[in-house]
This record gives C-alpha cells, structure tokens and sequence, in this order.
C-alpha cells in the first residue's frame, strides 16, 4: 500500500510498541509516477497541493485530509513544500 502525503510526523507511528525503524530515500519523479502509478491513497490535505502532484504525477491526486497511521509495510510517499 502506498499513501501520498505532504508531511511526516511521528504521530503517523502506531502508538503499540517503542521501536520504530524510518527509512526515508529519495526518489525521481519518475520513480515517484512508477510508484502511483497502480493505486495509492492520497493524505493530501489541500486542493493546491493536490493540482499541483496530479501536475506533476499525471495521475488524479484528490484532497483527502486522513489521519495516518502506519503500519509494517507501508510506504508513504511525501511531497516536500
């Protein structure tokens, strides 16, 4: 499962559990196109920033203010403002 976010926090961190291992890496925009391309969930929080990554990804990026919690697995992509 992938998740578009504009923003990390460590309150994305599931509250079980006091170990936690963040990998960040970053990537192309293609990379980033090739990643979406097949379904994510969008944690964009407003329209602008949602334009502008459907812009840039050609792919449909809908504002969705969620609440993100992670779990083992996950890969959230970030956009950087």
């Amino acid at each position: 499962m992938i998740i578009l976010a504009n923003a990390f926090s460590l309150s994305m961190l599931p509250s079980e559990g006091n170990d936690f291992l963040v990998r960040v890496k970053k990537i192309s925009l293609d990379e980033a196109k090739e990643a979406v391309k097949h379904g994510f969930i969008s944690a964009i929080g407003h329209q602008s920033t949602a334009q502008v990554l459907t812009e840039l990804l050609g792919v449909e990026v809908k504002e969705n203010r969620i609440q993100v919690v992670l779990e083992k697995g996950v890969k959230v992509s970030f956009n950087p403002s």
